[in-house]
């Protein structure tokens, strides 16, 4: 049998449960909803100044990438993927013509920035352009997740230094901040030491894995700090330190002066220290409230903030962080980690801004919260 007959056949073998009922939902909307601009109660991702980073064959995906409040099942997020995948896998050539040889998964998850590129340059593309500002009730929602590692731990890899390649380097960090260093490390061919501390979830470890990063899971910022720095190798400064937060300001303040204006406070995990900081360097007239743990952590979400005493601490139980995930992915189409779900809905209720990061790594969470 012909070879492309056995690959559609493995093809259609793996798709998940339920990708049919995704196919024939799309079917009924028809293609020609990537070409339509947001329509009622949907708001653009991507502002005006996007627009000009798209060329004219992508602008029907700039007008299809968008938060669908309304309809929270649809399947339209499946044709953004496909057409990025299709146009990831042009030029591939090879026996009898044009073969998908990167499978759904990994084109999407290359063209998202989720895995460097062999030569990184996607990546290092990515890490230089704006999150969105979305909108959600009382709230205005930095969709931070849409950065490449998820998080804004990698607005400040640019404290890292210049290394040459096959050189090792050593890191204290929490997930966020793990994964960002991962990220960076692996498209330059540095050996990574992680001494990672906090909640880190399956999701978390497995791609630290990935990137072929050497992991040590310990129970302390302090105990971290003390293995990263007699691990040997260049130790890397900390993605949450003063210097990171002047690097994350740097990236992050003009986004957040330029379209979010004046808000009377910011809402965000304790974890995202240096983000918190920069923010409020960014809006100073707005005052920092910083989630922690009342009972057991999440990540980002520890229960105590290495934060200036002007940052409020507002503790937060862990099923009221599971039900905000809940209620941020039904209304807003959101998926968002625990501790910045919670953020985001204290922020719809009290007036503000909050910092969203990715949920992607905690669904491993959902039966225990």
């Amino acid at each position: 049998m012909d070879d492309d007959g056995d690959g559609a056949a493995d093809a259609q073998r793996a798709r998940p449960a339920g990708y049919a009922e995704h196919e024939k939902a799309e079917r009924e909307e028809g293609d020609a909803r990537v070409e339509e601009g947001a329509g009622a109660r949907e708001e653009a991702v991507l502002g005006e100044t996007d627009a000009g980073r798209f060329g004219a064959s992508n602008r029907g995906l700039l007008h299809g990438l968008r938060i669908q409040c309304g309809r929270p099942r649809s399947a339209h997020h499946w044709t953004i993927i496909r057409h990025f995948a299709a146009r990831s896998n042009e030029g591939i050539r090879g026996g009898r013509g044009v073969r998908r040889k990167a499978l759904l998964r990994g084109a999407s998850l290359r063209i998202l920035g989720a895995f460097p590129d062999p030569g990184g340059s996607l990546r290092e593309e990515l890490l230089e352009r704006p999150t969105p500002l979305l909108r959600f009730r009382e709230a205005l929602l930095k969709i931070e997740s849409l950065r490449p590692s998820g998080e804004s731990e990698d607005r400040g890899l640019s404290i890292f230094p210049a290394l040459a390649r096959g050189a090792s380097a050593s890191l204290a960090a929490t997930a966020g901040g793990a994964i960002a260093a991962a990220a960076w490390a692996k498209p330059r061919g540095v050996r990574l030491f992680l001494a990672l501390h906090g909640i880190a979830t399956h999701e978390t470890r497995e791609t630290l894995r990935l990137f072929g990063a050497e992991v040590e899971v310990v129970e302390s910022a302090s105990e971290a700090a003390a293995r990263a720095s007699a691990r040997g190798g260049t130790l890397l400064p900390p993605l949450d330190g003063d210097e990171a937060a002047a690097a994350v300001e740097r990236s992050l303040g003009p986004e957040l002066a330029a379209d979010a204006g004046a808000v009377p406070a910011i809402f965000a995990p304790a974890g995202t220290r240096a983000a918190i900081i920069a923010a409020l360097r960014a809006l100073p007239g707005a005052r920092g409230v910083a989630l922690v743990a009342g009972d057991s952590e999440l990540p980002g979400l520890p229960r105590v903030a290495d934060l200036p005493a002007s940052v409020e601490r507002r503790v937060v139980s862990r099923a009221s962080c599971a039900q905000a995930r809940a209620a941020l992915a039904r209304e807003g189409g959101l998926l968002a980690s625990h501790a910045s779900a919670m953020a985001a809905l204290l922020a719809a209720s009290e007036g503000g801004l909050a910092l969203v990061t990715s949920g992607e790594r905690e669904f491993s969470l959902e039966g225990a919260a």
